[in-house]
């Protein structure tokens, strides 16, 4: 469990085309709200990732709800 201090919530639209680079410990929600068209999210790790955690969230309070190993995917 980990609870999110006051202020760290924030949002960004990224149109066609746009792009979001961020640091390791970023925690974030790729969301698709069109009704119409699709979105594609592509995320590239190098070294990689040895664990992928997914989260639900209550409030300020994220919850690790699965946790997947690179070779789950393949």
């Amino acid at each position: 469990m980990l609870e999110l201090a006051e202020g760290v919530d924030r949002s960004r639209e990224l149109g066609a085309g746009g792009g979001r680079a961020f640091g390791p410990h970023h925690v974030h929600e790729v969301r698709n709200e069109s009704r119409t068209e699709h979105a594609v999210s592509v995320h590239a790790y190098y070294p990689p990732l040895p664990l992928i955690r997914r989260y639900s969230r209550t409030g300020a309070v994220l919850r690790v709800e699965q946790v997947e190993r690179p070779e789950d995917w393949q």
